[in-house]
């Protein structure tokens, strides 16, 4: 089968991906949010505040991380109002799917709204079923970052940035959002699965 050896994580470096809200769909199945138009940006970051001390003039003793966020830019394109509605927090549709109505959040938290999503990229054309290929986002929220262009010869792009919470030991307990889903605590983004 063309999609069975490990592509991302092997010698294949290149090609475009999807991105699933991970066992929404019927019968548990993967669900996907939309085709994209540039390609994902996925980003780790780590900022560190340094330890001194005189002995060593102003050279850090050491570095204490104290922020590790996790983020994936999703440059959504074609996107019908049932594939907008999933990615934009606390937005209403009405029952014929014709009227979006996006509500405001001001001074609500956005956990709530965060959800399970895996990136699968393509192999020979269709999305890879190698569950060693994926990346999971076990516990993310979409943040819309629109900026929409609407001019001749320029393609509608729904720009969706995902925010990657960290899940507690509670999430991952029995009973908590992420339970028997095979995530750890503490973990914002998984390369690759044997268990899930």
């Amino acid at each position: 089968m063309p999609n069975t050896p490990s592509t991302i994580f092997g010698n294949t470096d290149m090609g475009p991906a999807y991105i699933y809200s991970y066992g929404t769909g019927a019968g548990g199945a993967d669900t996907l949010v939309g085709e994209t138009f540039g390609g994902f940006t996925l980003t780790q970051d780590m900022t560190t505040q340094a330890a001194m001390r005189d002995s060593n003039g102003e050279d850090a003793s050491d570095l204490y991380v104290v922020a590790q966020p996790s983020e994936v830019d999703a440059p959504f394109t074609a996107m019908g109002l049932s594939l907008l509605f999933g990615v934009i927090p606390g937005c209403t549709i009405d029952a014929n799917k014709v009227q979006i109505q996006v509500n405001s959040l001001i001074g609500q938290g956005l956990r709530q709204f965060a959800k399970t999503y895996v990136i699968k990229q393509f192999v020979s054309g269709v999305p890879t079923t190698n569950k060693s290929d994926w990346v999971w986002l076990p516990l993310a929220v979409p943040i819309p970052q629109v900026k929409l262009a609407i001019k001749v010869k320029e393609q509608k792009v729904w720009m969706i940035k995902y925010h990657c919470f960290k899940p507690t030991a509670a999430d991952v307990a029995t009973g908590g959002v992420l339970a028997g889903k095979g995530f750890a605590a503490g973990v914002a983004i998984q390369y690759g699965s044997t268990t899930v």
